[in-house]
């Protein structure tokens, strides 16, 4: 078997498992082998993703931002509203997350929905809002697509 069976693989994995028990009555040893062919490891799971997103200011003369925003994988919008407020230094209760498929809004996120609901094909920007004055108010964040001159539609003119 050895000598048709050898390699490093052979060497790491396979072996035999020493087993000594004890007798509690007669003190009686018993010493076994058993086969051991594998080891199981865990593998790492990475804890956190990157989600590309778009930061969209409330200044219009500033083009909207690509960021990639490293944020707890099982976490909240929150947590990435969080991240990227760092990047962008506003304050993350004045920044608002949306889905925008087709070139309208898919999806506006609440803080409290998951980010596995975010997949990473989908195309997310965050909108800088002003800071609401009271209750009664009501932010709407809009995306604007403008039709240049000869070639259809197009989503580069945004704002927030």
């Amino acid at each position: 078997y050895k000598k048709r069976n050898d390699s490093v693989i052979l060497d790491i994995f396979h072996g035999l498992l020493k087993s000594t028990l004890v007798c509690p009555k007669c003190n009686k040893i018993s010493v076994t082998f058993d086969p051991m062919c594998y080891l199981s490891l865990p593998l790492p799971v990475k804890k956190e993703r990157q989600i590309e997103v778009f930061f969209v200011s409330m200044v219009a003369s500033e083009c909207p931002v690509q960021y990639k925003v490293t944020c707890p994988k099982q976490g909240f919008v929150s947590d990435l509203l969080k991240s990227l407020s760092k990047l962008v230094n506003v304050p993350h209760t004045r920044l608002t997350a949306t889905d925008v498929y087709s070139h309208r809004f898919h999806k506006i996120f609440s803080p409290s929905d998951q980010l596995s609901n975010i997949m990473d094909k989908d195309d997310i920007f965050v909108y800088e809002v002003a800071e609401a004055e009271d209750n009664n108010q009501v932010v709407v964040p809009v995306y604007l697509r403008a039709k240049k001159h000869n070639s259809g539609y197009s989503p580069t003119t945004l704002f927030g």
